[in-house]
């Protein structure tokens, strides 16, 4: 199926490449090589990366049931034949990605 391909590549090649981009250009910044809209167009292209990855696994499952409500019946995913299976979740965000502490995000104070 060209649907579970793409959900494949989106999840193999697009999203790591999206992620290391996003995490190489908040080095330029930290740097004070490039500015905040630079940053912020890197992570804007993140997110609408993984919105195309949601809307081929979308797709894909869609694409799925009907088959199966065509077929008349449960049908299992193809998995050693090369066909690539679509993950049912994305691949998680680093630790550098996520506050470790979000208490300083609302104004309180540690001693």
């Amino acid at each position: 199926m060209a649907t579970a391909k793409a959900v494949k590549h989106y999840q193999t090649a697009l999203l790591p490449l999206q992620q290391t981009i996003v995490a190489e250009t908040l080095k330029f910044y930290n740097g004070m090589l490039i500015g905040v809209y630079d940053l912020l167009l890197a992570s804007q292209s993140q997110i609408q990366t993984g919105r195309q990855y949601i809307a081929a696994n979308r797709d894909f499952w869609l694409a799925w049931t009907e088959l199966e409500r065509v077929v008349g019946g449960r049908i299992s995913l193809p998995t050693t034949t090369g066909a690539a299976e679509p993950p049912s979740t994305p691949p998680t965000a680093t630790g550098a990605d996520i506050p470790a502490d979000n208490a300083h995000q609302h104004g309180d104070t540690q001693s």
